[in-house]
């Protein structure tokens, strides 16, 4: 999707290890390097999957920035 623009008809299908397959509108078309941001359905996932946990400044900003990492000791 384009800087700016959101849709909330798109959708995650499936996942299989660290992938995860999104359906979009054909009418809004994700390209190679458009950032999709996604939340988790529960903390420990991120906790499992990452040592590091990005800290943005606004996450209702079109761009967040990231200004600070957390380091997880689960």
């Amino acid at each position: 999707m384009r800087s700016g623009t959101s849709t909330t008809d798109a959708r995650i299908d499936a996942v299989n290890d660290q992938h995860a397959f999104l359906r979009t509108d054909p009418a809004v078309p994700v390209a190679l390097g458009d950032r999709v941001l996604l939340g988790l359905s529960h903390p420990c996932t991120m906790f499992d999957k990452g040592r590091l946990l990005p800290v943005v400044a606004d996450l209702d900003d079109a761009d967040p920035l990231i200004v600070g990492l957390i380091e997880t000791r689960f």
